[in-house]
């Protein structure tokens, strides 16, 4: 079976107004068993309960922003940014942030994504009793 892919990425705030944040480093992760997801973890320190945050979106989402196409329409979207930099839009009920990352770097994580599960193979990854189980009983 396929590894965990790990990448960590530095990600900019991009806030209102004149204000420039710093890079805070991050982790992209693609998991074999959750085929169709990426996650990006955000470490506790920038929370408000010190815990990691997790946001869970669509590795298509993902592969087709970082390629250049506005894409999204729920809580994450993608689009492009700067030369070489591509925005990460997060919104909850709680608020919204807009994340700049290297294009290049989530490229390379994509990739190898893609190298651990090919496009279009996501359905035969699935645990499917798993899955049926967790949906009825979860």
């Amino acid at each position: 079976m396929a590894g965990t892919v790990e990448f960590p990425v530095l990600v900019r705030l991009i806030g209102r107004g004149p204000r420039e944040s710093a890079g805070v480093g991050c982790l992209l992760r693609y998991l074999p068993e959750d085929p169709f997801a990426v996650h990006l973890q955000f470490p506790g320190a920038l929370t408000e309960d010190g815990e990691d945050a997790v946001w869970v979106f669509s590795r298509e989402l993902l592969t087709r922003g970082a390629a250049g196409a506005r894409v999204g329409d729920g809580d994450v979207r993608v689009l492009p940014g700067r030369p070489g930099r591509t925005y990460i839009q997060l919104r909850s009920g709680t608020g919204a942030a807009l994340l700049e990352v290297e294009t290049e770097r989530l490229h390379e994580f994509v990739r190898a994504s893609e190298d651990c599960v090919p496009p279009g193979a996501e359905s035969g990854w699935l645990d499917w009793d798993a899955e049926l189980t967790r949906l009825l009983y979860d």
